[in-house]
């Protein structure tokens, strides 16, 4: 198989895994990102909090959708410093301080539920990610 057949053959392996085709005559026109353009982002219920006692219940929140500069953030964070380090920068990106206090300080939460919160925080970066590539 001569070179360029192999190169051409990564090139191809490459633009499935990107979901782009290669466009040798593309013109790069610069990005304008506007400072101050983020919104508010929709929340949706993590978990939720029952107090035994009182019946008292205190919803604690993610983003629905998770903003792209977190999504590389967490790219980077897996390539430079591992998954754990990765995945615990995103819990805090998403969660927030308080949430991520009340996880700290509660000794309610088990196993099984942290774990379920790990894969929803996982998922969410898979999927904005997803999105970035134009894959959903």
């Amino acid at each position: 198989m001569s070179n360029k057949s192999k190169g051409n053959r990564k090139l191809q392996e490459l633009e499935k895994v990107v979901g782009r085709k290669y466009d040798p005559n593309m013109v790069v026109e610069p990005v304008v990102i506007k400072k101050g353009a983020a919104k508010d982002v929709e929340q949706e219920v993590l978990f939720i909090l029952e107090d035994d006692e009182t019946n008292e219940q205190t919803e604690y929140f993610i983003p629905k959708t998770v903003r792209p500069n977190l999504a590389i953030k967490y790219l980077n964070n897996l390539r430079n410093e591992g998954g754990e380090y990765a995945m615990a920068v995103a819990m805090a990106d998403l969660l927030g301080d308080e949430t991520m206090n009340v996880m700290a300080e509660s000794e309610d939460i088990g196993e099984d539920e942290m774990e379920q919160i790990m894969v929803i925080v996982t998922n969410k970066m898979l999927g904005a990610m997803e999105k970035m590539q134009g894959n959903s």
